[in-house]
């Protein structure tokens, strides 16, 4: 893997003439992981640096989370940009409106089983999202957190319709579909170049779903991967979420001289 950083001056040479669509992770890449959820905050000058690329003419911006559509708009307060909120389930913004269909009743039924398992565990989250059901156990005991596990594979083999998704110490059902972020990202992509022409695609991420991601840019666009690992499609990477915001300092000056 090569350091993004370094390599972003030879990199910014292949936007001459082109817009730069910046596709961006939330947790673990723009903003650090937090015990709690809830409590992953933007920094401050991360949202300034948005704010001014997505004033460019030059760049466009997309976040890719795992986040509701209702939280990412809040945290990040920007109106000028594309969200794809729940792994790209719901694409919003910059004229784009794309949402996909699933059943409610499976996730439903889930949820209230998962809820009733994990009630009273230390440590133990279970979030409730748009589409999907997401159980978060960072501050759990390990004894506790293994048994979690178990409990939340055993209650998923009960409800086919739903599939297991695993992050950074949180496991997430969500309906069997053929979309996960890699696909929101090509349908990102196909849509601003119809609308924009030539482009350059760059996506930031850090997680096992933003690995969909990075497959779906092979021969398309760069990937870089916050931290890094040998297993892993992306060819770049950052250190951490202070790293991220320097690559948008150093954008946003690319973006002036253009």
């Amino acid at each position: 893997m090569r350091n993004l950083l370094k390599a972003w001056p030879h990199l910014a040479r292949r936007l001459s003439g082109k817009k730069l669509l910046l596709m961006l992770d939330y947790d673990g890449t723009l903003a650090p992981i937090r015990a709690v959820p809830g409590k992953a905050a933007l920094p401050a000058r991360t949202r300034k640096l948005l704010e001014h690329l997505a004033a460019r003419p030059s760049v466009m911006i997309a976040i890719v989370s795992g986040r509701d559509l209702r939280y990412l708009r809040k945290a990040i307060g920007l109106k000028n940009i594309i969200y794809a909120s729940n792994h790209g389930f719901r694409i919003s913004g910059r004229g784009m409106k794309f949402s996909v269909r699933v059943r409610r009743g499976p996730l439903a039924a889930f949820r209230r089983e998962l809820a009733a398992a994990a009630a009273g565990t230390r440590g133990a989250l279970v979030e409730n999202k748009e589409f999907s059901a997401a159980l978060h156990y960072r501050r759990a005991r390990p004894s506790d957190a293994r048994r979690l596990r178990a409990v939340f594979m055993r209650l998923l083999a009960r409800h086919p319709g739903l599939e297991a998704g695993r992050g950074k110490k949180v496991l997430e059902a969500a309906p069997v579909l053929r979309w996960d972020k890699g696909r929101a990202v090509l349908y990102i992509i196909e849509k601003v170049r119809a609308e924009e022409g030539a482009i350059v695609p760059l996506y930031i991420g850090d997680d096992r779903t933003d690995e969909n991601a990075f497959r779906a840019l092979a021969g398309r666009g760069v990937a870089a991967r916050v931290g890094r690992k040998k297993n892993t499609r992306a060819r770049y990477y950052l250190e951490n979420t202070a790293k991220v915001a320097e690559l948008l300092a150093a954008v946003a000056r690319a973006a002036e001289a253009t």
